[in-house]
């Protein structure tokens, strides 16, 4: 036998003793016999229901937070990164630039679930439904409004949501 299972045993002998002396059951009510099982405290219940209310009412301003981060760092990047920004930078092939905006997404993203409370259950995975949407679907925003976001949007962008529109 090991120390552990020696020290199992020694604690277990003197809790026994304890109880058979009359004293407290040191691990809580003891149920003996048949009768009903115990009642489940409803704290559990009302905390439960509350955080599923807290998650769907929560859940919009993810996807919005999603969407932010994605649209706000193309912006972010054009504005510092672009040919025109503050810091311009080459880049071949342009994919590089494509990377540099993923990454400042991701990085708003972060903190705005953590600004905002959006760091978990469907919370969280709203955000990353309103991310992987705003990815997919950028190009059908520019697509529905080309004059309004010609000022943040690339010029190669607008130009081919006008020849389409």
């Amino acid at each position: 036998m090991s120390k552990d299972d020696d020290a199992h045993t020694r604690s277990f002998h003197e809790r026994l003793g304890r109880i058979q002396g009359g004293a407290p059951n040191t691990s809580g009510t003891t149920y003996v016999g048949p009768g009903s099982a115990p009642k489940q405290t409803s704290w559990r219940l009302r905390r439960a229901l509350l955080t599923a209310l807290l998650d769907i009412l929560m859940s919009p301003l993810g996807l919005i937070a999603g969407i932010a981060a994605v649209l706000g760092a193309r912006v972010a990047a054009l504005k510092l990164f672009g040919s025109d920004g503050l810091y311009p930078l080459e880049l071949d092939p342009p994919v590089t630039f494509m990377g540099i905006e993923l990454a400042l997404a991701l990085i708003i993203m972060i903190l705005l679930m953590q600004l905002l409370g959006l760091r978990r259950g469907l919370r969280r995975t709203a955000v990353f439904i309103g991310f992987l949407g705003a990815i997919v679907a950028e190009q059908a925003l520019v697509d529905l409004a080309p004059p309004a976001l010609s000022d943040h949007y690339p010029s190669e962008m607008i130009s081919d949501a006008i020849v389409d529109y």
